[in-house]
């Protein structure tokens, strides 16, 4: 009780406020004559309290109406300071709970109920998704959203809330007329001359929740590529990294459906098919074993042929990774060194980034994609291992007699192996495939210690593929060299010399046939059989006076 010696206006007594509403009369009746109304509830915090008051509004006529006080309540704010936004919350819960209880009493008919809060904090608070905020924020709208919705809540200017006399110092004249029973005036109106929220721009509370993402990325498996190492089998390999790749586009679904569900507001929450209240209420054991799928009824999901390309495709890539100088320089427009492995070869990359050889095969139209444009593979990667063993096992099963040819005439038609590669239990490959050591199958006898070639190349159009173009460091033979023919039949300096009389440049402006002007005619010859002496430039300079 406050020291009487310092309040004048407390008597020995009791207190002058407290004995005068003794004699409040308040009626009992809160609708008398009519079953339906509405319900509205007004909230609201200060520093010492917070508290919410609960008003029964019916209709007399088109333009007037009664307001009644149903239940009010008030509490003291915590000892420990927190913030008025967090006491503005606060009153929310409070007067959405008494809301609540209520309705569970009450026998009349609740048309709407609106709740009044003259917080915007508290209102952009409620409009948001519950998970985007602190856990003291988080859990009191979660529980909000089980008493109300978003689109009963509305703003009051604080001047009429009457929520805001429950916060305060009791007021000095205190009677039946004061409008803590009666309710605000534009509760007595129409709906059109009720308080209209004004829209300001957000700032942040300092309530949101900080996502703070690290991602550790690994510089050589930079990509999705798992551990090749792990796998015995191309055809485990390729399926599994096919996998992959389409639980990627499957979470990324997932997280585009989250975006939308934190995009509520308070325009279109109506209107959001992806808002759904949830219930707390507990499932019985029959509801839970209900959910619970038999392992005969699960149906994994189908694997298409668009992510086997895109698994081939990102492995290839992986196994390539040994060529990244020569693909580097191919990017950029220029010939592959002359320590490069692939010198003799000519390459291109393809609009996925796979390096594969470029010949003329591909101006064919029958042959397929890979047939026309193998991958290049070297020899000593894992994954080009498990490729040669897949097709050397398949081909066994089909013809175990005549397996030597099959299976690399297989493995030609899609990829191109560089340097010679001796796996175990398989078998020896060399590019180009002219001389093969002895091996033994996977499944008993050895194989003839005799070359390959005689058994693939009859009818294999991979071996039209690569075409050997020479040096890559020099040009290429233009129209006036000076130029000698090799004719390895007779020695070298009898060889004929002569000069490029015109030259022609094949589909993809390679030239790779020439004629060439001698004393004894015009002879045309491929650019593997010709040596140029003197080039064009170097002849059509004249030659310095003495």
């Amino acid at each position: 009780m406050p020291d009487a010696r310092n309040d004048d206006n407390v008597q020995l007594g009791g207190d002058t406020r407290i004995e005068k509403t003794l004699g409040l009369q308040i009626p009992r009746c809160i609708s008398p004559g009519h079953t339906e109304g509405e319900l509205h509830v007004f909230v609201d915090a200060s520093e010492k309290s917070y508290a919410a008051a609960v008003y029964w509004r019916i209709k007399l006529s088109e333009h007037e109406s009664a307001v009644s006080l149903i239940a009010g309540k008030a509490r003291v704010a915590p000892l420990k300071v927190i913030s008025i936004p967090r006491l503005e919350l606060q009153a929310a819960l409070l007067g959405a709970r008494l809301a609540s209880s209520v309705l569970t009493e009450i026998e009349l008919n609740v048309t709407r109920k609106i709740f009044w809060t003259d917080s915007r904090t508290v209102l952009s608070w409620i409009r948001s998704d519950p998970r985007s905020f602190k856990l003291f924020v988080a859990h009191r709208l979660a529980e909000l959203e089980e008493h109300t919705t978003v689109k009963c809540w509305r703003w009051v200017p604080t001047k009429l809330n009457v929520a805001d006399d429950a916060t305060r110092d009791p007021p000095t004249h205190f009677d039946e007329t004061h409008r803590w029973f009666h309710g605000p005036d534009f509760l007595r109106k129409s709906e059109d001359e009720w308080p209209q929220e004004t829209v300001e721009s957000e700032r942040p509370t300092g309530e949101e929740r900080s996502c703070t993402t690290l991602t550790l990325v690994n510089e050589e498996d930079s990509q999705v590529v798992p551990n090749v190492s792990r796998f015995s089998s191309w055809t485990r390999l390729l399926r599994s990294m096919a996998r992959v790749l389409q639980a990627i586009d499957l979470f990324r679904v997932k997280r585009k459906v989250n975006a939308l569900k934190q995009k509520r507001t308070a325009n279109k929450t109506s209107s959001d098919p992806t808002w759904k209240h949830i219930s707390k209420k507990a499932h019985t054991p029959a509801q839970k074993d209900n959910r619970k799928l038999d392992k005969n009824d699960r149906h994994p999901l189908s694997l298409n042929c668009d992510y086997i390309r895109r698994a081939e495709t990102l492995l290839l890539l992986e196994a390539q990774k040994c060529f990244e100088r020569e693909t580097t320089l191919l990017r950029e427009g220029k010939a592959v060194t002359r320590r490069s492995r692939l010198r003799k070869f000519a390459m291109e990359i393809d609009e996925n980034g796979v390096l594969r050889l470029k010949g003329r095969i591909k101006a064919g139209k029958d042959g397929s994609f890979t047939l026309n444009r193998p991958a290049v593979l070297s020899g000593d990667s894992s994954i080009a291992k498990l490729i040669v063993r897949h097709y050397h096992v398949r081909n066994y099963e089909k013809s175990p007699t005549n397996v030597n040819g099959a299976k690399l005439t297989e493995v030609c038609r899609k990829y191109r192996l560089r340097r010679v590669i001796c796996l175990p239990n398989a078998y020896v490959i060399t590019n180009p495939p002219s001389r093969v050591r002895g091996f033994s199958t996977q499944y008993g006898g050895s194989a003839p210690r005799r070359s390959l070639l005689a058994e693939v190349v009859e009818g294999v159009p991979p071996t039209l593929v690569p075409a050997g173009r020479g040096d890559p460091i020099c040009r290429a033979p233009a129209e006036g060299d000076i130029v000698l023919i090799v004719d390895p039949s007779s020695p070298r300096y009898s060889w004929p010399r002569g000069r490029i009389k015109k030259t022609y440049p094949g589909p993809d402006n390679q030239v790779r046939v020439v004629d060439v002007e001698t004393t004894g005619g015009v002879l045309r010859r491929p650019i593997s059989k010709i040596v140029v002496l003197v080039s064009a430039e170097a002849t059509a300079v004249p030659c310095p006076e003495v």
